[in-house]
């Protein structure tokens, strides 16, 4: 019945906190502070909301990004003298296509462990080699089920191709 769905729903709603955009971000920070929700919707008083702002948003506002070095640390490949890249198996797909200059294809897959386990259909063993088109990886370390470490050997490096 239409009844026990919004009864569901009402549950599960939490109260949200409104501000109006001349509130200055102090305040607004000491509300957080105080317990106040993350996401705060921002309205003049009896008009529809205008927008939202999270803590992340008002902290980066107030004291510059500083989530940017957890990010980096998260993305971090590291180049290796022969032109390979050593990585975790958690790292996104995204971030081996920026240092690659490249375009994965994997409908199925966000990391590069989700990408090895999507082309083998089975779990890989340490020191097994997993072809790509235009890469290929290597298996350094698991844990269990897990890809902890994977070394990245492009196979289309501009200039030179080697592997063939």
């Amino acid at each position: 019945s239409k009844d026990s769905t919004f009864s569901d729903i009402r549950s599960i709603i939490r109260p949200v906190n409104f501000v109006t955009p001349d509130t200055p971000a102090t305040e607004l920070f000491r509300q957080l502070q105080q317990g106040a929700p993350h996401l705060t919707l921002v309205a003049y008083e009896g008009n529809p909301p205008i927008g939202f702002i999270t803590l992340d948003n008002l902290l980066s506002a107030l004291v510059g990004d500083i989530s940017d070095e957890f990010r980096q640390s998260q993305s971090e490949w590291t180049k290796l003298d022969d032109g390979s890249l050593l990585g975790k198996g958690t790292l996104p797909i995204n971030t081996l296509e920026r240092t690659l200059g490249i375009d994965i294809v994997s409908e199925e897959a966000d990391t590069v462990a989700g990408l090895i386990l999507w082309k083998l259909t089975e779990l890989p063993k340490e020191g097994q080699r997993i072809h790509f088109d235009q890469f290929d990886v290597v298996v350094k370390k698991m844990s269990g089920p897990k890809v902890l470490l994977v070394r990245v050997y492009p196979t289309h490096q501009h200039g030179h191709s080697s592997n063939h």
